[in-house]
């Protein structure tokens, strides 16, 4: 179109405020002679919904966003003159996010901790780290792709009756290349 500037290229995204039902973020590169396009898609690259956003960012408010997964978002710049014609750039590569992650169920039985997931959707891996602390000193203790996990060692130490330990989990994507995480806050038990 005549008279249209050159379509936008979007530098990056920055996220914020992620909750259940509500994705925000920033949109890098585009001037506000410009407005967004977005698309959200679930972990497994089906397209849930579309909007509008501003130059400067979007906010998605949309039930399909749910605790425990991970989801992705395109977005593209475009400008729009009088009379209803738009020039839009091109779609970016998928942006992915997660939501937070429902605790685990942790148990344990003969000197074992067991920690159990609610599944993350698109999650291919879960990482269970355990510390003597509610915070700082954590260690790798199990990593599986399916649940639950068991853990029966801190470090090279067998775990000790009469003591507390401090377990979280990571939940990993891998997609494009790339590998995403979620994680959850720090959860205690007390051995028997």
């Amino acid at each position: 179109m005549e008279g249209a500037p050159s379509a936008a290229a979007v530098n990056g995204l920055e996220f914020y405020n992620i909750q259940q039902g509500h994705c925000s973020f920033y949109i890098e590169g585009l001037s506000d002679i410009y407005t967004s396009q977005v698309q959200l898609y679930d972990a497994f690259g089906n397209l849930l919904d579309e909007y509008d956003g501003e130059a400067s960012g979007a906010v998605l408010e949309d039930p399909v966003i749910k605790n425990n997964g991970f989801y992705a978002v395109k977005v593209r710049g475009c400008y729009e003159q009088a009379g209803g014609y738009a020039g839009c750039g091109e779609w970016t590569d998928p942006y992915y996010f997660s939501t937070a992650a429902k605790p685990f169920k942790l148990s344990q039985k003969n000197g074992r901790i067991t920690a159990k997931w609610t599944k993350v959707q698109g999650a291919g891996q879960y990482t269970v780290y355990i510390s003597k602390k509610p915070s700082g000193g954590f260690k790798k203790a199990a990593s599986t792709s399916s649940v639950p996990a068991s853990v029966r060692k801190i470090g090279n130490a067998s775990l000790k009756s009469g003591k507390a330990y401090y377990l979280k989990g990571e939940e990993e994507l891998t997609a494009d290349g790339e590998t995403y995480t979620a994680s959850g806050s720090a959860q205690k038990i007390k051995m028997k």
